[in-house]
Protein backbone atom coordinates (compact mmCIF):
# COMPACT_ATOMS: atom_id res chain seq x y z
CA UNK A 1 0.00 0.00 0.00
CA UNK A 2 1.28 3.69 -0.69
CA UNK A 3 1.82 6.25 1.46
CA UNK A 4 -0.48 8.87 1.78
CA UNK A 5 0.00 12.19 -0.26
CA UNK A 6 1.05 15.20 1.29
CA UNK A 7 -1.54 16.86 -1.68
CA UNK A 8 -4.19 14.84 0.14
CA UNK A 9 -4.22 16.68 3.75
CA UNK A 10 -6.44 20.03 3.85
CA UNK A 11 -4.17 22.86 4.83
CA UNK A 12 -1.01 20.67 5.81
CA UNK A 13 0.74 23.97 6.22
CA UNK A 14 -1.03 24.25 8.91
CA UNK A 15 0.43 21.17 11.18
CA UNK A 16 3.80 21.44 13.42
CA UNK A 17 6.92 19.23 13.05
CA UNK A 18 5.53 17.39 15.84
CA UNK A 19 2.49 16.94 14.24
CA UNK A 20 3.78 15.66 11.02
CA UNK A 21 6.10 13.76 12.97
CA UNK A 22 2.31 11.48 14.73
CA UNK A 23 1.22 11.83 11.51
CA UNK A 24 3.55 9.48 10.18
CA UNK A 25 3.46 7.48 12.90
CA UNK A 26 0.12 7.18 12.47
CA UNK A 27 0.31 5.89 8.62
CA UNK A 28 2.96 3.40 9.20
CA UNK A 29 0.35 1.73 11.93
CA UNK A 30 -2.31 2.02 9.91
CA UNK A 31 -1.01 0.69 6.60
CA UNK A 32 0.43 -2.10 8.04
CA UNK A 33 -3.02 -2.98 9.94
CA UNK A 34 -5.04 -2.73 6.80
CA UNK A 35 -2.22 -4.75 4.21
CA UNK A 36 -2.85 -7.48 7.04
CA UNK A 37 -6.58 -7.18 7.27
CA UNK A 38 -6.72 -7.66 3.26
CA UNK A 39 -4.50 -10.85 3.68
CA UNK A 40 -7.14 -12.00 5.82
CA UNK A 41 -9.74 -11.17 3.35
CA UNK A 42 -11.32 -8.83 6.13
CA UNK A 43 -11.94 -6.07 3.63
CA UNK A 44 -14.90 -4.90 1.90
CA UNK A 45 -14.41 -4.69 -1.98
CA UNK A 46 -14.99 -0.56 -3.03
CA UNK A 47 -18.77 -1.86 -4.45
CA UNK A 48 -19.56 -3.11 -1.12
CA UNK A 49 -19.00 0.13 0.67
CA UNK A 50 -21.75 2.19 1.78
CA UNK A 51 -23.13 4.97 -0.30
CA UNK A 52 -23.82 7.70 2.03
CA UNK A 53 -19.99 7.75 4.15
CA UNK A 54 -18.75 11.20 2.35
CA UNK A 55 -21.66 13.07 3.97
CA UNK A 56 -20.73 11.98 7.54
CA UNK A 57 -16.83 13.06 6.56
CA UNK A 58 -18.06 16.22 5.42
CA UNK A 59 -19.96 16.65 8.60
CA UNK A 60 -16.70 16.08 10.70
CA UNK A 61 -14.63 18.06 8.46
CA UNK A 62 -16.95 21.21 9.18
CA UNK A 63 -16.61 20.38 13.22
CA UNK A 64 -12.78 20.79 12.55
CA UNK A 65 -13.53 24.16 10.53
CA UNK A 66 -15.35 25.18 13.32
CA UNK A 67 -12.58 24.22 16.15
CA UNK A 68 -10.11 25.91 13.60
CA UNK A 69 -12.22 29.29 13.93
CA UNK A 70 -12.58 29.32 17.17
CA UNK A 71 -9.23 28.28 18.98
CA UNK A 72 -7.28 31.44 17.49
CA UNK A 73 -9.28 33.09 20.44
CA UNK A 74 -7.81 31.42 23.65
CA UNK A 75 -4.32 32.02 22.22
CA UNK A 76 -3.73 35.82 22.87
CA UNK A 77 -4.82 37.72 26.03
CA UNK A 78 -5.70 40.55 23.53
CA UNK A 79 -7.74 38.68 21.03
CA UNK A 80 -9.64 36.51 24.14
CA UNK A 81 -10.90 40.43 25.75
CA UNK A 82 -11.87 41.66 22.35
CA UNK A 83 -14.20 38.70 21.79
CA UNK A 84 -15.58 38.83 25.30
CA UNK A 85 -16.47 42.93 24.73
CA UNK A 86 -17.74 42.30 21.12
CA UNK A 87 -20.00 39.34 22.86
CA UNK A 88 -21.31 41.09 26.12
CA UNK A 89 -24.43 42.02 24.21
CA UNK A 90 -25.69 38.81 24.02
CA UNK A 91 -24.64 38.02 27.39
CA UNK A 92 -21.30 36.03 27.26
CA UNK A 93 -18.86 37.14 29.80
CA UNK A 94 -15.15 35.94 30.70
CA UNK A 95 -15.90 33.23 33.07
CA UNK A 96 -17.63 31.56 30.03
CA UNK A 97 -14.76 31.27 27.88
CA UNK A 98 -13.07 27.53 29.61
CA UNK A 99 -16.78 26.08 28.80
CA UNK A 100 -17.01 27.61 25.18
CA UNK A 101 -13.35 26.29 24.85
CA UNK A 102 -14.12 23.22 26.23
CA UNK A 103 -17.01 22.64 23.92
CA UNK A 104 -14.84 22.85 21.36
CA UNK A 105 -12.73 19.94 22.30
CA UNK A 106 -15.06 17.59 23.59
CA UNK A 107 -17.51 18.05 19.84
CA UNK A 108 -14.08 18.14 17.86
CA UNK A 109 -12.49 14.50 20.04
CA UNK A 110 -15.53 12.97 20.03
CA UNK A 111 -16.33 13.10 16.38
CA UNK A 112 -12.71 12.76 15.29
CA UNK A 113 -12.20 9.35 17.32
CA UNK A 114 -15.80 8.33 16.26
CA UNK A 115 -14.80 9.05 12.86
CA UNK A 116 -12.19 6.10 13.27
CA UNK A 117 -14.68 3.64 14.23
CA UNK A 118 -17.10 4.76 11.28
CA UNK A 119 -14.39 4.34 8.77
CA UNK A 120 -13.22 1.35 9.56
CA UNK A 121 -16.57 -0.12 9.68
CA UNK A 122 -16.73 1.11 6.60
CA UNK A 123 -14.03 -0.73 5.22
CA UNK A 124 -14.32 -4.27 7.34
CA UNK A 125 -16.62 -7.05 6.11
CA UNK A 126 -19.39 -7.73 8.85
CA UNK A 127 -18.47 -11.45 9.42
CA UNK A 128 -15.84 -13.23 12.65
CA UNK A 129 -17.20 -10.42 15.15
CA UNK A 130 -16.92 -7.36 13.28
CA UNK A 131 -20.66 -5.29 13.27
CA UNK A 132 -22.23 -2.66 12.22
CA UNK A 133 -23.46 -1.41 15.81
CA UNK A 134 -20.33 -2.49 17.53
CA UNK A 135 -19.05 0.45 19.32
CA UNK A 136 -14.82 1.65 19.51
CA UNK A 137 -14.11 -0.39 22.40
CA UNK A 138 -15.22 -3.43 21.08
CA UNK A 139 -14.24 -2.66 17.64
CA UNK A 140 -10.45 -1.66 18.80
CA UNK A 141 -10.61 -4.77 20.62
CA UNK A 142 -11.90 -7.43 17.92
CA UNK A 143 -8.70 -5.89 15.72
CA UNK A 144 -6.53 -6.47 18.36
CA UNK A 145 -7.33 -10.16 18.30
CA UNK A 146 -7.47 -10.61 14.67
CA UNK A 147 -4.38 -8.35 14.05
CA UNK A 148 -2.24 -8.68 17.51
CA UNK A 149 0.73 -6.62 16.80
CA UNK A 150 -1.31 -3.66 14.50
CA UNK A 151 -4.33 -3.80 16.50
CA UNK A 152 -2.70 -3.53 19.76
CA UNK A 153 -0.52 -0.32 17.95
CA UNK A 154 -3.87 1.44 17.20
CA UNK A 155 -5.46 0.96 20.25
CA UNK A 156 -2.96 2.25 21.90
CA UNK A 157 -3.26 5.92 20.24
CA UNK A 158 -6.65 5.98 21.04
CA UNK A 159 -7.29 6.82 24.62
CA UNK A 160 -10.70 5.17 24.41
CA UNK A 161 -11.63 5.81 28.43
CA UNK A 162 -11.48 9.70 27.73
CA UNK A 163 -13.56 9.10 24.79
CA UNK A 164 -16.24 7.00 26.66
CA UNK A 165 -16.19 9.98 29.65
CA UNK A 166 -16.73 12.49 27.12
CA UNK A 167 -19.15 10.83 24.76
CA UNK A 168 -21.45 9.75 28.16
CA UNK A 169 -21.29 12.87 29.92
CA UNK A 170 -19.05 11.65 32.94
CA UNK A 171 -16.76 14.85 32.92
CA UNK A 172 -17.12 18.35 34.92
CA UNK A 173 -14.58 21.31 34.35
CA UNK A 174 -13.28 23.23 36.90
CA UNK A 175 -11.14 26.52 35.73
CA UNK A 176 -8.83 25.54 33.25
CA UNK A 177 -9.50 21.67 33.92
CA UNK A 178 -11.27 19.10 32.93
CA UNK A 179 -12.02 15.98 35.53
CA UNK A 180 -13.15 12.90 33.84
CA UNK A 181 -14.60 9.22 35.41
CA UNK A 182 -15.34 5.96 34.16
CA UNK A 183 -18.66 5.84 35.00
CA UNK A 184 -22.02 7.50 36.77
CA UNK A 185 -20.22 6.68 40.11
CA UNK A 186 -18.14 9.28 39.68
CA UNK A 187 -15.18 8.04 42.03
CA UNK A 188 -11.38 8.69 41.17
CA UNK A 189 -11.53 11.67 38.11
CA UNK A 190 -8.71 12.03 36.09
CA UNK A 191 -7.45 15.35 35.84
CA UNK A 192 -6.37 17.06 32.54
CA UNK A 193 -5.80 20.27 31.97
CA UNK A 194 -7.50 22.25 28.81
CA UNK A 195 -4.56 22.24 27.09
CA UNK A 196 -3.30 18.85 27.78
CA UNK A 197 -6.76 17.52 26.11
CA UNK A 198 -6.60 20.05 22.97
CA UNK A 199 -3.23 18.07 22.69
CA UNK A 200 -5.26 14.65 22.43
CA UNK A 201 -7.78 16.04 20.44
CA UNK A 202 -5.41 16.95 18.05
CA UNK A 203 -3.83 13.55 17.70
CA UNK A 204 -7.18 11.80 17.52
CA UNK A 205 -7.67 14.26 14.80
CA UNK A 206 -4.72 13.64 12.85
CA UNK A 207 -5.38 9.30 13.14
CA UNK A 208 -9.14 9.94 12.12
CA UNK A 209 -7.63 12.00 8.84
CA UNK A 210 -5.02 10.04 8.27
CA UNK A 211 -6.98 6.65 8.38
CA UNK A 212 -9.67 8.67 5.89
CA UNK A 213 -7.21 10.09 3.09
CA UNK A 214 -5.14 6.53 3.32
CA UNK A 215 -8.61 4.51 2.46
CA UNK A 216 -9.23 7.41 -0.13
CA UNK A 217 -5.84 6.81 -1.90
CA UNK A 218 -6.10 3.65 -1.39
CA UNK A 219 -9.14 3.07 -3.21
CA UNK A 220 -7.95 5.12 -6.18
CA UNK A 221 -5.19 2.36 -6.33
CA UNK A 222 -7.47 -0.61 -6.50
CA UNK A 223 -6.75 -1.52 -2.85
CA UNK A 224 -10.40 -3.02 -2.38
CA UNK A 225 -10.51 -5.31 -5.18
Amino acid sequence: MSKVSVDKIENPESMTPEEWKYFRKCEQILRLLLDDLKQQNRLKRLVEMPLNSPKIIETSQRFGEAYNMIVPIFREKGIMDKFVKHNKIFGFNEKDLPYLFASQLVGTMITSTELIRNNLLTILKMKDGFSDVMGLGALLRRLEEVSPIYGKQLNDEIDSNLRNALAHGTFWIDGNHIYYCEDMRLINPKIIPLHKLMIRMKNANILSVCLFNLIIISAKQGFFR
